[in-house]
């Protein structure tokens, strides 16, 4: 059974798959939040990846920021999410 993903979790896929990164990293990224969702691992996994980048790749500084401003969002959301008064 596939694992329902919220908005953000889709952004971040979306912004994987544009990513200057190898295919093999992408699809095994995409897979896993699609069948468990994201987590915090993953997501410094992705980030130390992209860092680790060439420097000349590709948007590498937008697709940095973006990744950090979706993880903000996805935390936050998820925190909210569990919040009980």
């Amino acid at each position: 059974m596939a694992f329902k993903i919220s908005a953000e979790e889709r952004q971040l896929v979306k912004l994987i798959r544009k990513m200057p990164l190898s295919e093999k990293d992408t699809k095994k990224w995409v897979e896993t939040i699609q069948t468990s969702g994201l987590t915090i691992e993953l997501a410094e996994e992705i980030r130390l990846k992209l860092t680790d980048a060439p420097e000349g790749a590709k948007n590498k500084v937008l697709a940095t920021v973006e990744l950090n401003t979706i993880v903000n969002h996805w935390r936050l959301a998820s925190q909210k999410k569990n919040f009980h008064r």
